[in-house]
């Protein structure tokens, strides 16, 4: 499986965000979507209270997306 671009998968009822770009290779860059998600989610009350219980992950591995993906299939399926 191979993506060029990015991608968010929302898990639930897990409360994991997870934002995959193969171009998110290092720190910085991954704290820039952590940054953006932060941005979005102080706009107001409702989206901070559900931003605090949510988990919010920036991978650039696609291995890694392929097994959070199959972990949640065989858990929820």
């Amino acid at each position: 499986m191979y993506l060029n671009r990015s991608i968010v998968v929302n898990f639930e009822p897990e409360n994991r965000i997870v934002v995959f770009d193969p171009a998110a290779r290092t720190k910085a860059a991954k704290e820039d979507f952590i940054q953006d998600f932060h941005s979005v989610i102080s706009f107001n009350e409702t989206l901070s209270e559900i931003g605090e219980e949510t988990e919010f992950l920036v991978i650039s591995k696609i291995d890694k997306l392929k097994t959070m993906l199959d972990d949640y299939l065989k858990a929820y399926k």
